[in-house]
């Protein structure tokens, strides 16, 4: 089992991740337990002292561009060789990223377009993940999810 160790990355969307995905992974508490250190790109960049201790200590670390969960889940995908997402579902979480900043902007609701229940979840997750409320509404093929503030 890959012991990851997450440094200023969502311990809560690295967790969902690891489950999502099914990967055989845990998140460490200490550092000096992990097989693997997560950070963010723009902190590596800096290279604070902590991160630079942690970069000697740990044989591995790994920089990702953002602490959204669809990152997350990118760069688990990478490291245990697993297929990318499709297309369809990379958009869907594009349009939900771009919703979200839109109703955290300007305080009022987003409609986003139809989608499979997988996708929908995949968007009510991301929705969740930043605090905000998502309902599903529509029938059939025409079920879409809403984003409210």
């Amino acid at each position: 089992m890959l012991r990851i160790f997450p440094y200023a990355v969502s311990r809560e969307r690295l967790e969902r991740a690891i489950r999502e995905l099914g990967v055989d992974a845990m998140v460490c508490t200490q550092p000096r337990n992990a097989d693997v250190v997560v950070t963010l790109r723009a902190l590596a960049k800096k290279r604070p002292k902590k991160l630079r201790e942690l970069m000697v200590d740990s044989s591995r670390v790994h920089a990702i561009g953002g602490n959204t969960q669809a990152k997350i889940a990118d760069f688990l995908r990478d490291l245990f060789e697993l297929p990318a997402i499709s297309n369809d579902e990379q958009q869907a979480l594009r349009e939900a990223e771009e919703a979200i900043a839109a109703v955290i902007a300007h305080h009022e609701p987003v409609t986003l377009n139809p989608q499979n229940p997988h996708f929908r979840r995949l968007q009510h997750q991301l929705a969740e993940a930043h605090g905000l409320a998502s309902e599903s509404t529509g029938r059939g093929p025409q079920r879409r999810v809403v984003i409210r503030p």
